[in-house]
């Protein structure tokens, strides 16, 4: 009976030496350092496009980029503001309304847009899709199609990072 809040107290002090642990990362880093680590994120996004793998992971991004896995985490959490399968679920999102607004992708079907985009899941791709844009992808599809234009390109927008 004594054990479970035993076992929560442990967990949950745990849990707050290593929010601690990360804060003290990202405070020990300057703020050039933190630039780099961002800038080197974005090019293994963006040039690298390394969100297309469907088993990237932190480990992978960490050793593509050379950097600690607990920086990249870091300073993903403390300045960027968003977990690592956020940052990565934003590029495959943005992918995504890339390519479903290409006319030559109108036969493909969702599905396989999304996977080509770095989805493993259909379910992940539906929740993810919508979380980030607010609307499912077959709204989105509809939209896009019943406007006939290009959506504004998130890769080339530096406001949206």
């Amino acid at each position: 009976v004594y054990w479970l809040p035993i076992k929560a107290y442990m967990i949950s002090y745990k849990t707050g030496l290593s929010a601690k642990k990360t804060n003290a990362i990202t405070n020990s880093l300057t703020n050039e350092e933190i630039d780099n680590v961002v800038e080197r994120l974005q090019k293994a996004m963006k040039d690298e496009k390394l969100y297309l793998n469907p088993e990237l992971n932190l480990a992978i991004l960490s050793k593509h980029t050379s950097l600690q896995q607990k920086i990249i985490s870091a300073v993903l959490n403390q300045h960027i503001q968003k977990s690592f399968n956020v940052f990565v679920n934003e590029y495959r999102v943005e992918a995504f309304k890339e390519r479903i607004s290409q006319a030559d992708k109108e036969n493909l079907t969702m599905a396989g847009i999304a996977a080509e985009c770095g989805f493993n899941s259909q379910a992940t791709f539906q929740r993810t899709f919508k979380e980030i844009t607010g609307m499912p992808p077959s709204e989105y599809k509809k939209s896009v199609l019943k406007s006939g234009f290009e959506q504004p390109n998130f890769f080339n927008d530096p406001s949206k990072h």
